[in-house]
């Protein structure tokens, strides 16, 4: 799994699980940033490619988070997904439990 280049991966390894994105990696994690592939799926291609170039940015950002929400401390992100019409924001989904959101490159809680 190459970090930041685009591709149909396997979600986690999970042959049932196929999904269009790129790697990014985050807090010495890889991290599935899933596209939905409709008539918005260049610009969130974009979006994919501009979290990759800003990892800084969001280690930073999920630092100042989960200092902010202790709760998320022992988990980490299992995958963002650029689903929403808002192409500023993801959906940032935890293992083992947890969904919150990123807006611009700021974790918040929904």
């Amino acid at each position: 799994m190459p970090i930041g280049v685009l591709g149909t991966y396997l979600a986690n390894g999970d042959p049932d699980d196929e999904c269009y994105g790129l790697y990014i990696e985050l807090a010495g994690h890889r991290i599935l940033v899933d596209i939905r592939t409709d008539k918005l799926k260049s610009e969130r291609e974009q979006r994919a490619l501009f979290l990759h170039a800003q990892t800084q940015a969001l280690e930073k950002s999920l630092g100042e988070f989960i200092a902010m929400h202790p709760e998320y401390g022992a988990r980490r992100i299992n995958s963002i997904g650029l689903h929403s019409k808002h192409l500023d924001q993801g959906e940032v989904f935890w293992d083992p439990d947890g969904y919150t959101l990123l807006k611009g490159l700021s974790f918040v809680k929904e």
